[in-house]
Order: structure tokens, then C-alpha cells, then sequence
């Protein structure tokens, strides 16, 4: 059988991630874990054009430091999958929009009960679902991915899962799901989803 798609760039993308995602956490408190689980889910390990293109990695919608850029993303909405076309943040490199990232989910008050379960990482990824993204599996796909890749390791309020890896986790692909995923969340929240990756929000576009 053949590797899940972006095997090979894992090691590469997971470097370059989590160093921000752990100064991210030291600063905002905002799990690591759940914050590189997203980057995967969100930019398909960083191969998504969102991504690659325009350094939004969280598939977050709006106006970002280096303007916008309208795309389509899938939101789920009366119990189906539609494409809808929305803005969506850009950034000048990969580490704003991390830092963005971390600010938009500890200052938005569309966060505040994933916040307050910060310490215990699975919690907070299931308290993004239906909130960053529409998706109803959002949290339980965030949540095979922390203990598919053990990214438990990466957060300093989490503790490592003894069972964390490949046998303990729900069989899931990188990109989960690869037409595109998408947002759904408030202009407030800034949240969106990536074109071809996962996307949140809390019901209004972003």
C-alpha cells in the first residue's frame, strides 16, 4: 500500500510548524497539539494552495496583514456539503499565521470554552467543532491526528499519550478531507477553511 499523501514532507512540515506552535502556546496557552493537528487538517500538511500560495494555514477567512483572497471552500450546511466562494486571510510567511492563529482563538469569544479547557488538548479540539469549523467530525479528525502523530509531545500543558500512535488512532488520511473543507466561521472569529483542506467556522462565512 501506498503512503497517506504527504508522507514524505511530514518530518519537513512538522519542523517547521512547531516551533512557532509551542511559542504560540507560551504565549496565547493555545494547546500545540491542537494547533499543529489543525495546520495538518487545515493545509494538508502545507501542499494546499492556501497554504503554499498565500501562507494561510488554518484556512482562516477575512483580511489578513497581507490582504485577502477569494477562493471556494466547502461548508456543511443542512445536513450536506455545499462549495461557496469567501475571502480568505493571507499572510507574509508561515509564522504569522501561526501567531494569528493563536490570537484569534484565545481573544475570540467564539472561543472561550475551548479556552478553558486548554489543558486538556482533546477537549479543546472537540470544542472547536461546529465553532472553527462545520464540519461535525472536526474535533474527532483533530483528535486522530494528535494520536497519530503523537503531537501530544509538542504541548507543555498536555500530557503524552502512553498509547499515542499509529495503532491507537482511528484510521484517518492527512488531509481527511481532500476536496475542500472548509470554513463557515464568523468574520470575527476570522476563522475559514482552506480550499482543500478542513474548514471551521461558527455558521456566517468569515
Amino acid at each position: 500500500a501506498s503512503p497517506p499523501a504527504g508522507t514524505k514532507n511530514q518530518p519537513a512540515f512538522l519542523s517547521l510548524v512547531a516551533p512557532g506552535a509551542v511559542a504560540a502556546e507560551q504565549r496565547s496557552g493555545v494547546p500545540a497539539a491542537v494547533t499543529i493537528a489543525q495546520a495538518i487538517e487545515e493545509s494538508a500538511w502545507g501542499q494546499s494552495g492556501l497554504a503554499a500560495q498565500y501562507h494561510n494555514l488554518f484556512g482562516i477567512k477575512g483580511t489578513g496583514p497581507a490582504g485577502s483572497v477569494s477562493l471556494p471552500t466547502s461548508e456543511f450546511q443542512g445536513g450536506r456539503w455545499v462549495t461557496v466562494h469567501a475571502p480568505f486571510r493571507v499572510y507574509h510567511n508561515d509564522a504569522e499565521s501561526i501567531a494569528d492563529h493563536a490570537e484569534l482563538l484565545a481573544t475570540s469569544g467564539y472561543y472561550t470554552r475551548a479556552m478553558a479547557d486548554r489543558g486538556v488538548p482533546d477537549a479543546f479540539a472537540n470544542d472547536l467543532t461546529g465553532v472553527y469549523a462545520t464540519d461535525p467530525d472536526y474535533g474527532a479528525n483533530l483528535v486522530a491526528l494528535m494520536k497519530l502523530y503523537n503531537l501530544y509531545q509538542y504541548d507543555g500543558a498536555g500530557t503524552p499519550s502512553p498509547t499515542a500512535g499509529a495503532s491507537s488512532a482511528p484510521a484517518v488520511s492527512p488531509t481527511v478531507h481532500p476536496t475542500t473543507r472548509p470554513g463557515g466561521r464568523p468574520p470575527a472569529t476570522g476563522q475559514a477553511s482552506v480550499p482543500g483542506l478542513a474548514s471551521p467556522g461558527p455558521v456566517t462565512p468569515g
